[in-house]
């Protein structure tokens, strides 16, 4: 496996190799001729970007082995208090403290958590859903494309009209991707 990304490291040191000699000359370095721009425009750099990628996922994935694995190979010196230990001292306990008394009295619930956490670290932001502007878009051209040809009703099993309860009154359905 160290063999196969030995190329990836002989990269990098081409990269600090011609870049060590002007390293005060920030211009140098930039240099599209000779810096390292010229080195990210050669034809393997895709590559290197892709194995750049498979190794921050495996630092990722031994990120949560490492935290996963304190939690199976140590267990608590006293059992903590169970949920209804607390609420037998105390029927008031708030809901926060009978949470934590769950989680910690299971080793799942544990571990769930902190692959919870590793999770919020290393995934990615999800991305924005886009607003879709108009209603029923497809369904709204649909009929207007029916009218304009003259068939009046449009697709067959498409409603005819666009009231909010077009679908319930009239039996029909809305085109599928506005359904």
């Amino acid at each position: 496996m160290a063999s196969d990304y030995a190329h990836i490291y002989r990269s990098y040191a081409e990269v600090l190799e011609s870049t060590q000699s002007v390293k005060e000359d920030l211009a140098a370095v930039l240099d599209p001729e000779v810096g390292i721009e010229d080195l990210e425009d050669r034809a393997d750099s895709r590559n290197l970007r892709d194995e750049i990628e498979v190794l921050q996922l495996e630092q990722n994935t031994w990120g949560l082995l490492q935290a996963v694995m304190p939690a199976r190979l140590t267990s608590p010196p006293h059992p903590p208090p169970t949920p209804l230990s607390l609420l037998l001292q105390n029927p008031y306990t708030p809901p926060s403290a009978l949470a934590q008394a769950i989680v910690r009295s299971s080793a799942l619930l544990t571990e769930l958590l902190v692959i919870r956490e590793w999770l919020q670290e290393t995934a990615p932001n999800p991305t924005q859903v886009e607003a879709t502007t108009g209603y029923w878009r497809v369904t709204k051209a649909t009929i207007l494309q029916g009218l304009r040809t003259g068939q009046g009703q449009g697709k067959e099993g498409v409603v005819k009209e666009m009231d909010p309860d077009a679908v319930g009154r009239e039996g029909r359905g809305l085109v599928g991707d506005d359904a």
